[in-house]
């Protein structure tokens, strides 16, 4: 099993959900990305083999415990074709060769003195304060 693999299948299948507004049942304790990932592992690194993948990737502690073999088959069941899209998803970025993935943050465009003669944007919504910095910002960017 490698790490960066899982990692980086757990954020791409999550960001197209959340993308997708598709949200996880309040009550689940394990989130349709997390079984989604077991999924793309077994695929990946276990032959198919669903029940060995889930088992390597809670020994591992990348899914809590709390979901059994039977359970995780049902999920999974109610989520073909999310995997179906997220496998082509995820085989159109691997055939590209490098795969990039960006966090987003925010990227100050002025300070607050210049905030009036900034042309680029306007408006009391792109105010921001830096607890770090202890300093006040405006006009934040939010780059994805």
């Amino acid at each position: 099993m490698n790490e960066r693999f899982i990692i980086t299948a757990f954020v791409l299948a999550d960001n197209l959900m959340t993308k997708l507004e598709h949200s996880t049942h309040k009550l689940a304790r394990v989130s349709e990305a997390e079984i989604l990932t077991v999924a793309l592992v077994a695929a990946k690194s276990f032959k198919g083999n669903l029940e060995h993948a889930l088992s390597a990737m809670k020994l591992a502690h990348f899914i809590p415990d709390a979901i059994g073999i039977s359970r995780f088959n049902r999920r999974i069941h109610q989520l073909v074709y999310w995997l179906e899209y997220l496998l082509e998803s995820f085989m159109g970025l691997c055939c590209h060769g490098s795969i990039y993935v960006l966090d987003s943050f925010p990227v100050n465009v002025c300070k607050r003195v210049r905030a009036r003669r900034c042309r680029k944007v306007r408006g009391v919504e792109y105010c921001g304060y830096c607890a770090a910095k202890k300093e006040k910002f405006f006009l934040t960017i939010r780059c994805t």
